[in-house]
C-alpha cells in the first residue's frame, strides 16, 4: 500500500510539474528582452555620446573582436572580450550605456575596400593551399560536428558542407565577437563605430547576441530551488540530530532512529569514506570499473571542446595510430553493460527462488527505478536549472539548447525511454546509456526466471539461448541497416546520424554485452565456493586470446579512419560481433582474477584505493558531462590542442566530477537508498518479522545501481561503528620487512630508521653501537666527500660548459643579412607565405583597458614553419617586442589624424588598482620562488605592450619589420626563440644516467619479486629485502595502504593532507604570471573575499607546528637526555636521508627534463629555473638556499626545507632537558625556548619595520631578511614542541562546557588570524601594527592548530576529529612531502607553455587547482614509488635496521615526520 501511494504521488508530480512547463516561457535565453531593448533612435544617442568620449569608445573597441589566431591551421574563430563588454555600464543623467556582446559570421570571400592608401581589394582566392590541407580542414569541421553528434548535439546537423569547396579558405566563415550599445542593431552599430559596412561592400550575417540578465527566471529553477532547500534542510536537521545523540547524550547507536538520521552527513560520509571489502565481494570490479570510468571522462575531454585554436592539427592526431587510445573509448560502455549482467546473475542466483521472484517482480522493477533515478533527477534538474546560471560565456548556445532540451523532455530521461521517444533533443544525452540498461533490466526477467529455477540445464538453456538470439537478430539488422562500425569514419561523414540512431541508441544492437554478462555471472555462481581449475597453459591461451581480441578491435578501429576505408561488408561484421566479443575478453579476465589466474592484474584491479571511486561511478557518470560542457563553454578563448593539454585539462574534470558525485551521493543518493530499504523492510514485515538489528543494505538482495557503481557491500543502519574499517588482511605485506617504521617498544635493532627521527634502544650492548656508529660515521664521510667533488666538479664545469636555458650563441649563428632580404622579398611574392607569417605573429591585445598589456601571438605555428625555399631552408623565429603605448604614429587610413594619446584613457582609480595589483602579483610570485620588479606608477601613458611576431629565422626584428619603421612606431627587442634552442647540458647526461638506472633497477626488482612470490609462491617472508626494494609489486602494496597502526595520531593525516591543498591552491592563484583581466585580478585580491587565498601563506607554519610537534611526541618518554646527545649524529642523519632522494630528484628534474617538458611563448621563466638548479643545486641540498642565495634558489619553495632543516638541527637544545623526564624541566625549556625566540623574533621586526606582505619598494627585503628567515619563522615550530609534549604526557578530562569554549576560542582565532589579512592590504595599515601581524600571526595559527590536535587525541573532536581521521586522507598524507616539491615546478611548466593569458575567474583557477593538485598527486606516487620507497628500504638496511621481525606498514606518525610535509 505504501509503495502504491509512493507511485501516486510520484505520477502526480511529474504530471503538474510537465502542465506547469508546459504552460509557461521555459527559454534559457530571454528572445523577447533581446528584440525589446532594441531603439534606433536612443543607439544614435548613445554612439554619439561614446564618440565624444575617448574611454568609452575604448572600451567598446577594446571588448571587441580581432582577427583569429591560427587562420592557416583552421581556426575561424575569436570571440573578442565577452566579460569587458557585458561589464559595461555608465549610467548618465539622460542615458544608461550598457554593453551587448553579439557574434556574427562573416564570409571570408569577400571583396572588402579597405581605406589604405592603394585601395586594393582583398581576394581570399589567392590564398591557395594544397588539396591535403584543405581535406585536413574539411575532415575537422566533419569530424567536430560528428563528435558532437555522439555526445548527443545534433544542432549542427542540417549545417551545408560548405568546408568541401576545393579552396576551403576561399568558403570559411569566420565567427566574431563584438561588442555594441545595448539599443543597438550590429548594423547601426558597426556602421557609426567602426566603418560603414556598405560603402567598403562588408558583408556578415548576426548569428546571435547576449544581455546581463538574459536568462529568465523559470519555473525549473522554483522547483530547484524548493528541492534543493528542503534537502538541505533535511540534511541539516538530521545530521544535527546525529551528532546529538552520538556526541552530546552518547546514547547507544543502537537505539537510535535509522528513519531520522537517514539524511545525515556524518553517518553516510562514513559509510562512503571507508575502503573495507565485504565477503563475496568481487573485488577486481572496484578497479575494472574505476579504471573504465576514467576513460569515458578521459574520451569525453577530447570531444566536447566547442573551438580548437589549431583544427588541423587536432584532426591529423585524432585520426593518426596514436590516438587509439582516444578513437577506442566507445567499446567502455560495453564494460558496463557486461558487468552489469554479471552482477545481475552473481548477486541473485543464490538468493531468489522462482516463485519468490514472480511474486517480488514489481520490487525487483521499482528497485531498480529507485536506484538509477535519484541522482539523475538531479542532473536533470541542474541541467534544466543551475547549469545555465551558474557562469556563463560567449558561446553559451550549446548549453542554453540543453537547457531547453530538459525543460521540455525532462520526462523521457527520467522513464529512461529518451532513446526512443527523442534520441536527437535528449536531456542529459549521455544518460542514453542508463535507459538502455534499464530497458536490458526490464527484460531480464524472461531469462531469470529460469536461472532461479535451481536447475543447472534449464539455467544454461536459457542464457544460451538469449545470447544467441539477440546476437542472430542484432547481426541481421546491423547487415540490414549497413551503417559505419564507429564514431569517426572520414570516409562516411553523411552517415552519422543513421549509425547513432540506428545502431548507437539502439537497445537491441547494444543489447549482446550484457547477455555475455549474465552468462559468465552464472559461471562466476556456480564457483561461487570453489576455485576454478585451470591448466596454466590454458590459462595463458585464454589470455592471449584476450589481448587478441584487444589489439583487434584497435587495428580495426585504426582502419576505419582511414580516408580510402570502403569495406560495408566488414563494417557490418564488426558491428555484430565486436561488442560480444569484447564482453566474452573482459569476463574471462573477471574470471582469472577471482579464481587466481590474473597475478599482479587482480592485485591492481583489486587495491583498496579503487573502493571509494567504484561507488561513485554512476553518479560521475552522470554528472561529468554536463559539467564537462557547462565549463567548456564558458571558455573566452579558443582551446590550443595538444594531448598534455587536454589531459591536464581532464584531471580537473575528473576530478569535479568525483567531488560532485560524492556530495549527491552524500546528500541525495544515500539517503533515498536508506528510505526505500525501510520501505521495503515495511512491507516484508507483513509476511516475516524482521530482526531488531537487521542491517539496512545499501543495495538491495537484488540488484541496486547500474553496472556503473554494482557493489555488493552493505550500509549498516544501526551498528555504532559504521566509520570503522575493517583490517584486510596483509599478511603478505605485513610479512615483508617496510622500509620504515616508528615502533620502539618491540624491535631490538640498535637503530631504527623512520619519518619521525633514527630511533635508538638503550638496552642494547655498546659493540652494536659502536659498529652503528662506524658506520654512519663513515656514511657521513661518504656524503661530505660527494658533496664536496660535486661541489668542484660543478664549479670546474662552470666555465667551459653553458649552463643557461637556451643557447644564445645559436640566435647569434642564424642571422644573416643577405639570406634575410632574399627570403623576405620571396615571402612579398608569395601571398600565402606571407599570410602565413602575418597569421603567426601579434593582435592587439584583449583587455588593454583591463591592464592586459600582452599578446603572444601563435608561437606553434610560428615556430613549426618548415619551407625548403629554391636556394635556403626558410624557418620561422619567434620574437618578443616591447612597444610603448605612449607614442604617436602614422597610419596610412585616410580618416583624419590617427596620433593616440594614452593619456586620454587615464584614471585615478584605475592607476591605484594598477598598482595594487601589481604589488599583490609580486608578492604572490616571490612566495613562489619568482621576483619582479614593480610596474611604473603611471597607468597607461607607461603602458607597454608585450606584443609576439613571427619572421624568418634569419632576420633581426629590425629587418624584418621594416613597416614598423615606416610608420614610426618605435620598440625594443625582448628576447627571440627558436627551434631546437635547448642545449645539451652535463645536467642532461646526470638525469639520464640517473633515471636510466632506477629504471633498470626497477624492471629488475619487480621482475624477481613476481616471480618469487606471484609465480613460484614462495613465501614473501622468505624473499631478500634488498632484492625487492626497487619493486613496484611491494612498494605499492606498501603505499596503498589504508589501515592505521595502533598508536597513530590520525587527526594528523587530515591536517597534513588539507594544509597541502591549501599550498597547492594558494600557488595555483601565484603562479599565473599573465592575466587576460589584470584589473579584475586586483579589484579581487585586495577585497576580503580573498583572504582564503592571501592568508594561505600561514599553511606553511602548520607544517612547521606539525614538524616541533612530533620532534616531541616521537621521543617524549622513549628516550633520556644522554641518549639524545650521544647519539645527536644519528638524529641529524636520519633527518636527511629521509629528504634526499626526492629534494634531488626534483633537483635533477628542474635542472633537465623540465626544460623539454613542453615549451611555450614564456618559456624564458622555467628557463631561468633550470639555470638556478644547474647552478644553484648545491645550496639547496644543503639546506642553506635561504641564506646563501634567497632570491636565485633551485626549487623556490624549498626555502621551508632549509629552515626545518636548521630547527631540527638547533632542537636538541631543547629536547636534551625535555628528554630528563622531570616535567618542570620540561615545560620550562620549552616555554623558555618560546619566549626567547618570540621576544628575539619581536624585537628583529621592530627595529626593520618589515611591511606585512611583499609589496612596493621592500618586497626583496620582506623575503630576505624576514620570510625565509629561521629567526622569524620559529616560533611555529617552538609551538609544535610544546603541544607535543602536551598530548605525550598530560592528559585533562574537560567539561562539556569547557570543550565548547576552546573549541569556540580556536575557531575565532583562526577567523581572526584570516581576517587580519585583509586591513593589512588598506592604506590605513600602520607601522607598530605590520611589527605585531609580523611578530604574532604565525605563533597564534601555530597555537590553533596544536588546539586541534591536542583537543582530537583526547577525544574531544567529535565529528572534527572524525573528518580528519578518515581514511581517505592517508594516502595524501603520506605523499604531501613529495607533493610539495613537486607541485611548483609543474606548475610553473603548465602555465607557461599557455599561448594565450588567462581570463581569471575564482572558479576558473579552482578549477586549475584541481588539475594542479591531481597531476601533483600522481607524480609524487610514481616518485615515491620508484624513489623514495626504495631508498627508504636501503637506508634502513644501510643503517643496520634490521630485518629480524615484519614491520606494519607505515604509521601516521612514522609519516608525519617526512618533514611534517607529508
Amino acid at each position: 500500500m505504501g509503495c502504491k501511494v509512493a507511485l501516486v504521488l510520484l505520477l502526480i508530480s511529474l504530471i503538474n510539474f510537465n502542465v506547469c512547463a508546459r504552460e509557461v516561457r521555459n527559454r534559457a535565453i530571454n528572445e523577447t528582452f533581446l528584440e525589446e531593448v532594441i531603439d534606433a533612435e536612443e543607439c544614435d544617442r548613445q554612439i554619439s555620446v561614446i564618440k565624444a568620449n575617448s574611454m568609452l569608445l575604448f572600451q567598446f573597441l577594446d571588448a571587441g573582436a580581432r582577427i583569429p589566431k591560427g587562420i592557416l591551421t583552421g581556426n575561424m574563430v575569436d570571440l573578442g572580450n565577452y566579460h569587458q563588454c557585458l561589464g559595461i555600464d555608465l549610467q548618465l543623467e539622460q542615458m544608461h550605456i550598457q554593453g551587448k556582446y553579439c557574434s556574427i559570421l562573416v564570409p571570408f570571400s569577400q571583396n572588402v575596400t579597405l581605406p589604405l592608401p592603394s585601395n586594393l581589394p582583398f581576394d581570399p582566392s589567392a590564398l591557395r593551399i594544397d588539396e591535403e590541407t584543405a581535406a585536413q580542414i574539411e575532415e575537422f569541421h566533419m569530424r567536430r560536428k560528428n563528435m558532437r553528434m555522439f555526445s548527443g548535439d545534433f544542432d549542427d546537423f542540417e549545417d551545408d558542407l560548405s568546408y568541401r569547396s576545393t579552396h576551403p579558405l576561399a568558403n570559411a566563415v569566420f565567427r566574431l565577437g563584438v561588442c555594441i550599445p545595448k539599443p543597438c542593431t550590429t548594423e547601426q552599430a558597426i556602421t557609426s563605430l567602426i566603418v560603414n559596412v556598405t560603402e567598403i561592400g562588408f558583408q556578415y550575417t548576426d548569428s546571435y547576441c547576449r544581455l546581463l540578465g538574459d536568462k529568465p527566471f523559470v519555473p525549473a529553477d522554483v522547483v530547484a530551488i524548493s528541492i534543493f532547500a528542503c534537502l538541505g534542510f533535511l540534511t541539516l536537521i538530521s545530521t544535527s540530530y546525529d551528532l546529538f545523540y552520538r556526541f552530546v547524550f552518547k546514547k547507544d547507536v543502537k537505539q537510535q532512529s535509522v528513519l531520522c538520521r537517514s539524511f545525515s552527513v556524518y553517518t553516510n560520509g562514513k559509510i562512503l569514506s571507508t575502503f573495507n571489502s565485504n565477503p563475496g565481494n568481487l573485488k577486481c570490479l572496484d578497479g575494472i570499473r574505476t579504471l573504465a570510468m576514467i576513460w569515458v571522462v578521459l574520451g569525453h575531454c577530447f570531444q566536447t571542446e566547442v573551438f580548437i585554436a589549431n583544427p588541423m592539427d587536432s584532426n591529423v592526431w585524432m585520426l593518426s595510430g596514436k590516438a587509439l587510445w582516444i578513437t577506442m573509448a566507445p567499446i567502455t560502455v560495453d564494460t558496463f553493460f557486461t558487468l552489469g549482467g554479471i552482477l545481475l546473475v552473481y548477486t541473485s542466483a543464490a538468493k531468489m527462488k522462482q516463485g519468490t521472484f514472480l511474486r517480488s517482480l514489481h520490487w525487483f522493477y521499482l528497485n531498480r527505478f529507485m536506484r538509477v533515478t535519484p541522482l539523475l533527477a538531479v542532473v536533470v534538474l541542474l541541467q534544466a536549472t543551475y547549469y545555465n546560471t551558474v557562469v556563463d560565456g560567449p558561446h553559451w548556445v550549446q548549453v542554453s539548447n540543453w537547457t531547453d532540451r530538459c525543460r521540455i523532455n525532462w520526462w523521457s530521461t527520467i522513464f529512461h525511454v529518451q532513446n526512443i521517444v527523442n534520441p536527437r533533443n535528449m536531456c542529459v544525452p549521455h544518460s542514453w546509456y542508463v535507459a538502455i540498461d534499464f530497458q536490458l533490466y526490464v527484460l531480464s526477467p524472461i531469462i531469470l526466471y529460469w536461472v532461479f529455477s535451481g536447475k543447472k540445464h534449464m539455467a544454461w538453456a536459457a542464457l544460451l539461448a538469449g545470447l544467441l538470439s539477440v546476437i542472430v537478430a542484432s547481426t541481421i539488422f546491423s547487415f540490414h541497416i549497413a551503417v559505419p562500425a564507429g564514431t569517426l569514419v572520414p570516409s562516411r561523414p553523411n552517415d552519422m546520424w543513421d549509425y547513432l540512431a540506428l545502431y548507437y541508441f539502439n537497445t537491441l544492437t547494444r543489447a549482446s554485452p550484457f547477455f555475455v554478462g549474465l552468462l559468465f555471472g552464472y559461471v562466476l555462481h556456480l564457483y561461487r565456493k570453489e576455485k576454478m581449475q585451470i591448466p596454466w597453459f590454458v590459462a595463458i591461451f585464454f589470455w592471449l586470446c584476450a589481448a587478441g581480441v584487444v589489439a583487434g578491435i584497435a587495428y580495426f578501429t585504426y582502419c576505419i579512419k582511414q580516408v580510402d576505408w570502403d569495406n560495408q561488408q566488414w563494417d557490418n561484421i564488426m558491428n555484430s560481433f565486436m561488442r560480444p566479443v569484447y564482453a566474452v575478453a573482459l569476463s574471462w579476465m573477471i574470471i582469472a582474477c577471482v579464481h587466481g589466474y590474473a597475478g599482479p592484474i587482480n592485485w591492481l584491479l583489486s587495491l583498496d584505493m579503487w573502493r571509494m571511486p567504484a561507488r561513485l561511478t554512476y553518479g560521475i557518470y552522470v554528472f561529468h558531462f554536463g559539467l564537462m560542457t557547462t565549463l567548456n563553454a564558458s571558455a573566452i578563448t579558443p582551446f590550443y590542442f595538444s594531448v598534455p593539454r587536454v589531459v591536464f585539462k581532464f584531471l580537473a574534470h575528473m576530478t569535479l566530477a568525483v567531488l560532485v558525485s560524492y556530495f549527491f551521493t552524500l546528500l541525495v543518493d544515500t539517503p533515498v537508498s536508506v528510505l526505500f530499504k525501510l520501505l521495503m523492510d515495511a512491507a516484508a514485515k507483513k509476511n516475516k518479522p524482521a530482526a531488531k538489528d537487521q542491517k539496512i543494505e545499501d543495495n538491495t538482495k537484488i540488484d541496486e545501481k547500474p553496472a556503473l557503481n554494482q557493489n555488493i557491500e552493505k550500509i549498516e543502519g544501526s551498528n555504532p561503528d559504521l566509520n570503522k574499517v575493517d583490517e584486510n588482511n596483509l599478511n603478505d605485506v605485513e610479512s615483508e620487512p617496510v622500509a620504515v617504521s616508528s615502533d620502539i617498544k618491540e624491535e631490538p635493532n640498535v637503530v631504527r630508521v623512520s619519518d619521525t627521527g633514527v630511533h635508538l634502544d638503550a638496552n642494547v650492548p655498546d659493540a652494536k653501537c659502536e659498529a652503528v656508529k662506524m658506520t654512519t660515521k663513515n656514511i657521513l664521510l661518504l656524503i661530505l666527500v660527494e658533496i664536496i667533488s660535486l661541489t668542484l666538479v660543478s664549479g670546474h664545469l662552470n666555465l667551459p660548459v653553458r649552463n643557461e636555458g637556451f643557447d644564445s650563441a645559436l640566435y647569434e649563428e642564424v642571422l644573416d643579412e643577405e639570406l634575410c632580404e632574399e627570403q623576405l622579398g620571396f615571402i612579398g611574392n608569395n601571398t600565402l607565405l606571407a599570410a602565413f607569417f602575418a597569421d603567426a605573429g601579434f593582435r592587439i591585445p584583449k583587455g588593454i583597458l583591463e591592464f592586459n598589456n600582452l599578446d603572444l601571438g601563435n608561437y606553434h605555428q610560428c615556430i613549426g614553419l618548415n619551407q625548403q625555399l629554391p636556394t635556403s631552408e626558410l624557418q620561422g623565429k619567434y620574437c618578443m617586442i616591447r612597444v610603448p603605448l605612449d607614442q604617436e604614429f602614422n597610419f596610412p587610413i585616410s580618416y583624419g589624424d590617427t596620433s593616440f594619446d594614452p593619456k586620454l584613457l587615464s584614471s585615478n582609480e584605475m592607476k591605484k588598482i594598477l598598482e595594487e595589483n601589481d604589488a599583490i602579483r609580486t608578492e604572490m610570485l616571490a612566495m613562489s620562488g619568482v621576483h619582479r620588479s614593480i610596474s611604473p606608477e603611471s597607468p597607461f601613458s607607461s603602458l607597454v605592450l608585450r606584443l609576439a611576431v613571427c619572421i624568418p629565422q634569419s632576420c633581426t626584428t629590425k629587418q624584418a619589420l621594416q613597416l614598423f619603421d615606416a610608420l614610426g612606431l618605435q620598440y625594443t627587442d625582448e628576447y627571440c626563440r627558436l627551434p631546437n634552442d635547448k642545449p645539451w647540458v652535463p645536467a642532461d647526461t646526470v638525469a639520464v644516467v640517473a633515471f636510466s638506472i632506477i629504471g633498470l633497477l626497477t624492471i629488475l626488482s619487480t621482475s624477481y619479486d613476481v616471480w618469487q612470490t606471484v609465480i613460484l609462491k614462495n613465501d614473501p617472508k622468505t624473499v631478500s629485502v634488498l632484492g625487492t626494494a626497487f619493486s613496484v609489486y611491494t612498494n605499492g602494496r606498501r603505499v596503498m595502504t589504508f589501515t592505521s597502526s595502533s598508536g597513530n595520531i590520525e587527526c594528523l593525516d587530515g591536517i597534513r593532507a588539507l594544509a597541502m591543498a591549501w599550498v597547492l591552491l594558494g600557488h595555483t592563484f601565484s603562479t599565473e604570471t599573465t592575466w587576460l583581466n589584470p584589473m579584475d585580478t586586483g579589484v579581487w585580491v585586495s577585497s576580503w573575499q580573498s583572504i582564503w587565498i592571501v592568508g594561505a601563506h600561514v599553511t606553511v607554519d602548520t607544517f612547521f607546528t606539525l614538524s616541533g610537534f612530533l620532534v616531541v611526541y616521537t621521543t617524549a618518554g622513549k628516550f633520556t637526555g644522554k641518549q639524545l646527545i650521544k647519539n645527536v649524529h644519528l638524529f641529524w642523519l636520519n633527518r636527511l636521508l629521509r629528504m634526499f632522494p626526492l629534494l634531488a630528484t626534483v633537483a635533477l628534474l628542474e635542472a633537465s627534463f623540465l626544460m623539454r617538458f613542453g615549451d611555450g611563448p614564456q618559456w624564458a621563466i622555467v628557463a631561468d629555473h633550470a639555470e638556478r638548479c644547474r647552478t644553484n643545486w648545491w645550496s639547496t641540498l644543503l639546506y642553506i638556499q635561504n641564506y646563501m642565495n634567497p632570491l636565485y634558489t633551485c626549487i623556490g619553495q624549498t626555502w621551508y626545507l632549509a629552515i626545518d632543516v636548521q630547527l631540527h638541527i638547533l632542537s636538541p637544545i631543547l629536547l636534551f632537558w625535555v628528554l630528563l623526564g622531570n616535567r618542570r624541566i620540561a615545560l620550562t625549556s620549552l616555554f623558555g625556548g618560546l619566549v626567547a625566540i618570540l621576544a628575539a623574533s619581536t624585537a628583529y621586526n621592530f627595529i626593520n619595520d618589515f611591511p606585512p606582505y611583499m609589496a612596493g619598494p621592500r618586497t626583496r627585503d620582506y623575503l630576505v631578511n624576514y620570510y625565509v628567515n629561521t629567526l622569524t619563522r620559529a616560533s611555529a615550530f617552538f609551538v609544535g614542541m610544546i603541544f607535543g609534549y602536551f598530548v605525550r604526557t598530560i592528559k585533562i578530562k574537560m567539561q562539556k562546557w569547557q570543550v565548547v569554549c576552546i573549541w569556540v576560542a580556536a575557531l575565532s582565532l583562526s577567523t581572526f588570524i584570516m581576517y587580519t589579512n585583509y586591513p593589512t592590504r588598506q592604506p590605513g595599515f600602520t607601522q607598530t601594527s605590520s611589527n605585531l601581524f609580523n611578530s604574532f600571526i604565525r605563533p597564534l595559527w601555530a597555537l590553533f592548530i596544536g588546539s586541534i590536535i591536542y583537543m582530537c587525541v583526547n577525544g574531544y573532536g567529535g565529528p572534527i576529529n572524525w573528518f580528519l581521521s578518515l581514511s581517505v586522507w592517508k594516502i595524501h598524507s603520506r605523499l604531501s612531502y613529495g607533493m610539495y616539491l613537486f607541485h611548483s615546478a609543474m606548475m610553473f611548466a603548465i602555465n607557461h607553455r599557455a599561448i594565450t593569458p588567462i581570463y581569471f575567474s575564482v572558479s576558473a583557477m579552482v578549477f586549475k587547482f584541481l588539475s594542479h593538485y591531481t597531476l601533483s598527486f600522481i607524480v609524487t606516487f610514481i616518485a615515491v614509488l620508484l624513489i623514495d620507497a626504495p631508498c627508504s628500504t636501503l637506508f634502513k638496511l644501510l643503517l643496520g635496521g634490521g630485518v629480524k621481525k615484519p614491520q606494519k606498514q607505515e604509521t601516521d606518525v612514522e609519516s608525519s615526520k617526512k618533514e611534517a610535509l607529508e
